[in-house]
């Protein structure tokens, strides 16, 4: 009875540093998602680096939106496929979108969400 006791005991034990280790890890995991997306929110909503400008249309008006190749390239297959030896093409007209649904497109590329 003492060996199944034990074993109950260490199978306890284990179960619990389990648990312990899956929640260490997923708050590392929401810290490093976070840390991430304010890291990207720096990168689209600063000026720092932008190699790249997205033309869009609302109404008459014209506005250009500049973000980056590598994390354009990286995220998207359409961005992926259209710079794919395309190295000095610098901008691209997508005038079948207007500003805000392009902003909610390039949040999505960069973060994985719509905000």
């Amino acid at each position: 009875m003492d060996n199944n006791n034990n074993n109950n005991n260490n199978n306890q034990i284990e179960n619990a540093n389990q648990n312990e280790n899956q929640n260490e890890m997923k708050n590392l995991e929401k810290k490093v998602t976070k840390n991430l997306i304010k890291n990207y929110s720096n990168l689209l909503n600063g000026n720092s680096f932008k190699d790249f400008s997205i033309f869009v249309e609302n109404e008459s008006n014209t506005f250009e939106i500049k973000v980056h190749k590598s994390i354009l390239s990286s995220r998207s297959p359409f961005f992926n496929e259209f710079l794919r030896d395309r190295d000095q093409i610098n901008k691209i007209f997508l005038n079948q979108f207007n500003k805000k649904e392009m902003e909610s497109i390039l949040s999505y590329i960069y973060y994985g969400n719509i905000f």
